[in-house]
């Protein structure tokens, strides 16, 4: 399950972030949820769900590996 927002309650979930705060305390921790680290600059709506798109499958297969923080750039 993909989940938006800070911190979901169960570890099985997984969160998308902006900011680099959320990397720096996931690797103090072992435990928590899975994270994706988006590194983009701001941009618009479309143009952000066509980029999604592209890299989707590369993110699920990271997740599904057992990967617990994956950067996207």
């Amino acid at each position: 399950m993909l989940k938006s927002g800070p911190w979901p309650s169960r570890e099985a979930s997984c969160s998308s972030f902006k900011d680099e705060d959320f990397a720096q305390r996931k690797s103090m921790q072992d435990n928590g949820p899975r994270l994706v680290w988006i590194r983009l600059p701001n941009t618009r709506r479309r143009p952000l769900l066509a980029w999604f798109e592209t890299v989707l499958p590369d993110i699920l297969l990271a997740l599904e590996r057992g990967e617990t923080l994956i950067e996207v750039i």
